[in-house]
């Protein structure tokens, strides 16, 4: 019995350390280029395109992990995004916030549209080639 609860309390606390800070907005809308929209609780955005889950400077996502250095993140294929002063520049595309606040989220960039609401990341707009 004590060797089944010492295990369940190592198996808890390992959890808990994992997942310790929350998915921002902001990853959500200008790095991250999933097209669904997302459901963030606390350290978890969830989607019908699967869950990513951070864990420190590290961003664990269906198409690999993320990872965040300062203003640089870092893209799971090779290549990077940076943050320029609320733009966000990458190998592929760039994105431009131009609302400001969670509940004012807006970015606007070459391959689509996101919007931010509550706790929910609207991330299906596309703009056609």
């Amino acid at each position: 019995m004590k060797t089944t609860t010492i295990l369940i309390l190592t198996f808890a606390a390992s959890f808990t350390s994992f997942a310790d800070e929350s998915v921002t907005h902001e990853f959500l809308a200008a790095v991250y280029r999933g097209n669904h929209t997302y459901v963030i609780d606390q350290t978890t955005a969830s989607s019908a395109g699967g869950a990513i889950v951070r864990c420190g400077d590290t961003y664990l996502t269906p198409r690999g992990a993320y990872v965040q250095i300062r203003d640089t993140f870092l893209k799971p294929g090779g290549g990077a995004v940076v943050d320029c002063r609320g733009s966000y520049v990458g190998t592929a595309n760039a994105i431009a916030r131009v609302g400001t606040g969670v509940n004012n989220l807006a970015f606007v960039g070459s391959d689509g549209a996101s919007f931010g609401a509550g706790e929910t990341v609207l991330r299906p707009l596309l703009i056609a080639h």
